[in-house]
């Protein structure tokens, strides 16, 4: 028998269970509703759109609420929209994401086949800051889903003699931010992989944190390099083995109060 999420399966999910709570109490404290929530009553309150976008349920609770009517009634922008929102959500999926493609794309169902739901027209509508967002996320899975598609895409159009270029598209200060987290590795390798770049505050935030793998990364693949705040940041945050690292490919400047605090850090 297949699994069911039910909507106490919903409501232990911390990060969906603190908003729906407080959305719920300001509706007691207006009138507006009474008695028992359940899966059904969410929807009612909060709109099929509103429990996709702002909240990120999953689409094994989501597909018992889509029907010909529902998916009618929503205006085509709305549901890209929705979509978009999701894919920023710190709940998404891909496994939902792909589910939500293609029943929200057609009126009054879905399709399982790739080419025939809403992807092509949703990278229409994706930017930037959109890309930022999943990025500061960490979330790689939903960055690879897309670029795999948007491959996909583009091989199809090649074939019909049409061209494309590339999709996943972050600033700058989104690349660099994504060097703080250690275990970034493969999301730095990803975004340098899909054509996108980054400053030499990228090395410094990396050093900072003592990310040793980013900083080795960034040095053989990238030419923007590091200023003198990588050694002075990584002195004054204690990591040896970076500053270290930093010397022998030749980053060696750096201010005496950074080394004072390093030695501070290390023997007091």
């Amino acid at each position: 028998m297949e699994n069911m999420i039910t909507i106490k399966d919903i409501l232990s999910i911390l990060t969906i269970r603190r908003k729906i709570f407080i959305q719920v109490e300001q509706l007691s404290k207006l009138g507006g509703y009474k008695g028992a929530i359940n899966g059904k009553r969410l929807v009612e309150v909060f709109g099929l759109i509103g429990m996709i976008s702002r909240y990120g349920m999953p689409w094994d609770f989501i597909k018992h609420y889509i029907n010909a009517a529902t998916i009618n009634s929503i205006d085509t922008t709305l549901r890209f929209k929705a979509i978009i929102c999701y894919m920023q959500h710190t709940n998404a999926t891909v496994y939902t994401l792909d589910k939500l493609l293609s029943h929200l794309w057609y009126e009054g169902g879905g399709s399982e086949d790739d080419d025939d739901d809403g992807f092509k027209e949703l990278k229409d509508h994706l930017n930037t800051q959109h890309f930022d967002v999943i990025v500061k996320n960490n979330r790689l899975d939903i960055l690879q889903y897309i670029n795999d598609r948007h491959l996909k895409d583009n091989n199809n159009n090649n074939k019909e003699g049409k061209g494309g270029g590339r999709i996943i598209r972050v600033t700058k200060q989104a690349f660099d931010n994504a060097c703080e987290r250690r275990d970034n590795l493969e999301l730095i390798t990803f975004l340098h992989n899909t054509g996108n770049t980054c400053t030499s505050l990228a090395m410094d935030i990396a050093a900072c944190y003592g990310n040793i793998n980013i900083i080795q990364f960034l040095y053989l693949n990238r030419s923007e390099g590091c200023s003198v705040y990588a050694v002075n940041d990584a002195a004054t945050a204690g990591h040896i083995e970076t500053i270290k690292y930093l010397f022998e490919i030749g980053y060696k400047e750096c201010s005496k109060s950074a080394m004072d605090r390093y030695v501070t850090v290390q023997y007091y």
